[in-house]
């Protein structure tokens, strides 16, 4: 993200609870307009629109209709790696992904491997990464206070 006047076209897939509150988070950001978004269920569809947000029941049809920069998955758990390995399939700058980015380790490596192909900055939300509690439980962990992991 080199171009420090540019707005970047950003897409919402998952738009629920948690997939609302990044995208309130995104527009926070002046350099961030989220303009479109895909639920499968409808999910929030007419705050969305309200808001002048084109809505989508199918992920790749907005994928293949619209022209963006930033894509937000905020699905269940199970479906990132299946919608976040089509979205590298677009030219795109960047992907978010809520954690956790995939179930299986291999799933993991391959969409790295696939945005480093492309070149395609891959973020993965582990928001709670410096939170106290886990700080203390990552403490006990490197002391043996718990056992052995």
């Amino acid at each position: 993200m080199s171009n420090p006047t540019k707005i970047y076209r950003a897409a919402l897939v998952g738009c629920g609870g948690r997939g609302m509150s990044l995208r309130n988070t995104a527009n926070q950001i002046d350099r961030i307009d989220v303009v479109t978004a895909a639920d499968m269920n409808g999910i929030n569809f007419e705050k969305l629109a309200s808001e002048g947000i084109k809505t989508y029941h199918d992920f790749e049809e907005m994928l293949e209709k619209e022209s963006l920069d930033i894509i937000i998955v905020a699905t269940p758990i199970s479906s990132h790696y299946q919608v976040a390995s089509r979205v590298l399939d677009f030219p795109i700058t960047g992907l978010y992904l809520e954690k956790s980015m995939a179930t299986r380790l291999w799933e993991a490596d391959q969409l790295v491997q696939k945005a480093d192909e492309f070149g395609i900055y891959l973020v993965v939300g582990h928001q709670l990464r410096y939170n106290q509690g886990w700080a203390n439980v990552r403490n006990l962990i490197d002391q043996d206070a718990i056992g052995q992991l």
